[in-house]
């Protein structure tokens, strides 16, 4: 068994726990004391760094796969504003610029993705992960009693974090699960994969109670509309075989509660859904309205900071700061405005929001003609692989938009390491063929 071997099995270890434990895994760190500490996300980095020289050699693939010219200008802005505010700001500079520094997992990726048998290695990990994350999220309704067994670990501002339990991103990967079983025509147990995964995406619904996931189905059914039909048609019965079985349920007068402590009806689901607009609601329902007019003055305040003088604006406020004046229970300051994408405007201006918009429709073009290609030579795998990384991506993004998705390490390093193997399977499926330079060494 070889290095490059066990480095790989290291990584996968690695994404598949940010995946799974997300932000109890997170807050790990070496030495494992607050405020200090470097996280196991950046170890990898430096690992890899500094076997910079043996990898060098997919570097001339690399470049000639990846967006570039955007990837320079979003690394030399990024990395150089956060140096700049490490004088004044301390390691928090660094810490801010984490969604920056954490996007060198594309070369990470690519580079994993281009050893012989690594790509089969990767989706055997995930879809096992995948399965793992259903189990996990069904114990959501006793995770506060779970909880007191974790093992604990000091946050970032002194508090203790439970390392199992935490549930963040456990809805986005039991509905990625969901979706997968319906792609690949699984049975689970002898019965079709297809009808267990509506019961798995209506619990999600039900008990996690957040209204971004209103807004990832929506996304996913139009996503699905224009690259798989079959699997939208097999989702939407799905769904509603699963909605029929709730509503069965709740009129046998059982009553349960989700996340919001609300209990579970469909009348809920429409008012929490309609306030994603600001429609009024009650009990908790009128928090969450209250919660968008916040977010809205995050963003305003952003907005007239920026356009205090023209460096600002073209090249953001920097890192260290918070952009947000606000704290949670315990108090915990919240320094990003719940929005990755004015997250990244404030931080980087028009300069670096562009940069980013730019490497998003390279990297989405890249998937689409490898796609596309996969399906010309009748390569049914390929595009499974691809799709499952596909709904991946846009459950991320949607959730950026409403949530600081990009500033979590357990969202962003799987989210560029899968990007980095999409970019290794579009250049060995579309641009190997043409000739490239490679370095030796």
């Amino acid at each position: 068994m070889n290095i490059a071997y066990l480095r790989a099995g290291l990584l996968l270890i690695i994404i598949c726990s940010y995946l799974l434990l997300n932000y109890g895994f997170m807050i790990i760190r070496v030495p494992p004391n607050s405020g200090a500490g470097v996280p196991i996300g950046e170890l990898l980095i430096l690992l890899f760094l500094a076997t910079f020289l043996w990898d060098m050699k997919w570097l001339p693939q690399f470049i000639y796969a990846a967006p570039i010219i955007p990837l320079v200008i979003w690394w030399g802005l990024g990395l150089g504003g956060a140096y700049i505010g490490l004088d004044k700001y301390g390691m928090w500079a660094f810490r801010d610029a984490t969604h920056v520094i954490e996007s060198l997992y594309l070369w990470i990726g690519f580079v994993l993705a281009s050893g012989v048998g690594f790509i089969d290695r990767l989706f055997i990990w995930l879809r096992t992960t995948l399965n793992i994350g259903i189990i996990y999220g069904l114990t959501y309704p006793i995770g506060k009693i779970l909880k007191g067994f974790s093992p604990k670990f000091p946050g970032a501002s002194g508090q203790e974090v439970s390392i199992l339990f935490s549930y963040t991103n456990t809805a986005l990967l039991m509905i990625m699960a969901a979706l997968n079983w319906i792609n690949e025509n699984r049975r689970i147990f002898g019965i079709p994969a297809a009808f267990l995964a509506g019961f798995i995406i209506v619990y999600v619904v039900a008990i996690f109670q957040a209204r971004t996931i209103y807004l990832q189905i929506i996304a996913l059914f139009i996503i699905l509309a224009f690259t798989q039909r079959v699997v939208l048609i097999k989702m939407t019965g799905a769904m509603l075989i699963g909605i029929i079985a709730l509503i069965l349920l709740l009129a046998t007068g059982i009553e349960f509660t989700g996340r919001l402590g609300e209990k579970v009806s469909i009348d809920f689901f429409i008012q929490h859904f309609a306030t994603i607009w600001g429609a009024e609601g009650d009990g908790t329902l009128k928090s969450s309205v209250d919660g968008i007019g916040l977010r809205f003055g995050w963003w305003q305040n952003i907005w007239y900071k920026l356009n205090a003088n023209e460096l600002s604006l073209f090249f953001g406020l920097g890192y260290g700061l918070p952009l947000v004046d606000f704290q949670i229970t315990g108090n915990i300051a919240v320094r990003e405005p719940h929005n990755s994408l004015m997250s990244i405007f404030g931080r980087m201006g028009l300069v670096g929001i562009i940069a980013f918009l730019w490497m998003h429709i390279s990297l989405f073009w890249c998937w689409l003609r490898t796609y596309k290609s996969y399906g010309l030579d009748g390569n049914k795998q390929g595009r499974n692989r691809l799709l499952l990384l596909l709904i991946f991506f846009i459950l991320i993004i949607v959730l950026s938009l409403a949530q600081d998705a990009f500033e979590k390490p357990y969202n962003t390093i799987p989210y560029y390491f899968f990007w980095g193997v999409v970019l290794r399977m579009y250049y060995k499926q579309i641009l190997a063929k043409k000739p490239v330079i490679e370095f030796t060494h």
